[in-house]
């Protein structure tokens, strides 16, 4: 498994996610009753396009999540304040949604793995056969 590094508050840092960081972003954004869904929370705020569209709170949520392990008084404020200064310095934020958007598939945090590389093969497709996204899917227990 790779490993994801973002430059965020003057240095790089690795993105880390676990079945906790999934539920405690989760239950900071419920919908209907219910805890988030991590998933939808990461189609709905740009974690998946370049667009860079969606919610700043939750954008941060996701980031603080996959930092946190560095240090456990880390919060979102924070990371809210380094992504300020990125955007500030003109940088995009896809720069820090899409490594965090491929840690969460490879480290199985969404219940199965995405080999972010055979993915990004397959977009590129072979012969000029549509690409199989469920190819690259492995469940999580099989690392």
């Amino acid at each position: 498994m790779k490993d994801y590094f973002i430059n965020v508050g003057g240095k790089d840092r690795r993105l880390v996610y676990t079945a906790d960081d999934r539920e405690a972003v989760e239950r900071l954004f419920p919908y209907e009753g219910q805890p988030g869904n991590l998933r939808q929370l990461m189609q709905r705020n740009g974690f998946f396009e370049s667009s860079g569209s969606g919610s700043f709170e939750v954008q941060a949520t996701i980031l603080w999540a996959g930092l946190r392990h560095e240090s456990p008084t880390l919060s979102v404020q924070k990371v809210k304040g380094w992504i300020k200064d990125h955007l500030t310095a003109r940088r995009h934020i896809a720069l820090l949604s899409a490594p965090a958007a491929a840690a969460i598939l490879e480290q199985g945090v969404l219940g199965y793995v995405v080999d972010v590389s055979t993915l990004a093969e397959q977009e590129e497709g072979e012969g000029g056969k549509e690409p199989e996204a469920a190819a690259a899917v492995k469940p999580a227990d099989s690392l």
